[in-house]
């Protein structure tokens, strides 16, 4: 792509002339062409004025030849003509950020990006939603050599099977003996198709709230927001999480069925998968990632190198030195859990009785540990302070001594202030106009602001 914009930024300035500074950077310019040329031609040595060597493309590696020729031919092109006609541009390509525009074209990955996660959420035009997994799963098995049936098991295991029927410890038979019929099992599973975690399908919107007085839930509870009508139904934690893997799915290929550990490495993303993913790709292979492709982008990678929340500025250090080492043009940190409310994090602890969870969380790193805490913490705050305040808050319109001191035409909730306008203001300055009561109040705040306009 590139070699083929600077033949074509050749050809314009062979009718349009190269760009302003062409002349006095010729010597240069032709020079980062060269070595951008050495590098598509898999050289090692030879490049000029480099202190640090790019990473060159290994023509051995690409099983399509006939890239590695349109490559070259399109480099020796772009220097040939270049040499003739100078160049247009200076710079012809970046990688940026496609995370938007990704979507839109329905891409599995985003740009330089590897993959997030191998389990997405599409949204349907009609409403809800569905679960895919990264289509490039099931043919990199066949590759691997799984038959039909193994992949649609692993597969299956990754997204989730979608109903009860064959899960364990949550299924039509434990249900029955809670109390269920047919027709509610049924409810279930058809809710359950589109759901993020079976908890959320247990719930009086998809059973009733008759049903659910049925098997003993009070009013109270069931309009509960933190209700779990599993655990009052007496399942265990670690049945309710079994048949929430079959059901949902585990949103990781770890622990799937038929594949083998040897295996696994080729389904790393940048994060843990899922609740019970471990595994991730290293930051050294973001950065070898990255300085694969560097060499045949005239500009910078826009990327970003995700790093575990246990990283320790040695870390960073070494992150920098080896980009560096390799002729990266950027790099872009992050270390997991660096933002008290990151959009992507790892999930709290819904219950301080879960024993499991909560021993993670001593074992985790102090920061990891401090993140999880501080949510925890201002989420029941907030939560506390919420409704203190509506449990004090008076009627709509009414004073709290009684007397209803809401404005005429403004809303109950509150009281506009008119604001003085700029002319009331000027004149307040110079003596000739008492502002009203409430521009009085905010004399000292605006008074200022004339002699600064008439500056401007």
């Amino acid at each position: 792509m590139t070699g083929v914009c600077y033949a074509t930024s050749a050809e314009m300035a062979s009718e349009l002339g190269p760009f302003p500074m062409f002349a006095p950077n010729r010597d240069n310019m032709l020079r980062v062409i060269r070595n951008h040329r050495r590098a598509a031609l898999g050289q090692t040595s030879g490049y000029e004025k480099l202190s640090v060597d790019p990473v060159a493309l290994i023509h051995g590696d690409c099983p399509d030849q006939t890239l590695i020729a349109h490559a070259t031919a399109a480099w020796d092109k772009a220097l040939e003509l270049g040499e003739q006609h100078g160049y247009r541009n200076a710079q012809v390509s970046v990688i940026a950020p496609t995370g938007t525009i990704g979507l839109v074209m329905d891409c599995d990955t985003t740009g330089i990006e590897p993959d997030f996660a191998l389990v997405k959420f599409k949204k349907l035009a009609g409403g809800g939603y569905f679960k895919i997994i990264n289509r490039a799963v099931p043919e990199a098995l066949r590759s691997l050599g799984y038959t039909e049936s193994q992949i649609a098991e692993i597969e299956a295991y990754a997204v989730g099977h979608g109903n009860i029927n064959q899960a364990p410890g949550v299924n039509p038979g434990s249900l029955k003996a809670k109390g269920f019929s047919d027709e509610k099992i049924e409810a279930i599973n058809g809710a359950t198709k589109a759901a993020f975690d079976i908890k959320f399908v247990f719930n009086q919107w998809t059973l009733g709230a008759d049903f659910l007085r049925s098997l003993g839930v009070s009013d109270d509870a069931m309009n509960a927001i933190d209700f779990n009508l599993l655990d009052h139904l007496g399942f265990s934690k670690k049945e309710i999480e079994a048949a929430n893997i079959h059901v949902c799915g585990a949103m990781t290929l770890e622990g799937a069925p038929f594949l083998k550990k040897e295996h696994l490495p080729v389904f790393d993303c940048a994060n843990p998968c899922g609740k019970i993913g471990k595994r991730y790709l290293s930051v050294e292979s973001h950065i070898r990632m990255m300085a694969a492709a560097q060499p045949f982008i005239s500009g910078a990678i826009s990327k970003t190198i995700n790093m575990p929340n246990d990283a320790t500025v040695e870390d960073c250090k070494s992150a920098y030195m080896l980009s560096w080492k390799l002729g990266l043009k950027a790099n872009a940190l992050y270390r997991d859990g660096s933002k008290l409310s990151q959009p992507l994090n790892a999930s709290l602890i819904e219950d301080e009785e879960d024993e499991d969870a909560m021993e993670e969380l001593l074992q985790a790193p102090a920061a990891a540990a401090a993140v999880t805490v501080t949510e925890k913490i201002v989420e029941r705050v907030v939560e506390r302070l919420v409704r203190a305040r509506k449990a004090a808050e008076p009627p709509p319109g009414l004073h709290p001594e009684g007397r209803d001191r809401r404005p005429q035409g403004l809303s109950p909730h509150r009281r506009i202030r008119r604001r003085p306008s700029r002319r009331n203001l000027h004149r307040h300055a110079q003596g000739r106009r008492r502002l009203p009561r409430d521009d009085e109040q905010l004399r000292h705040r605006h008074l200022a602001r004339p002699a600064i306009w008439r500056a401007a």
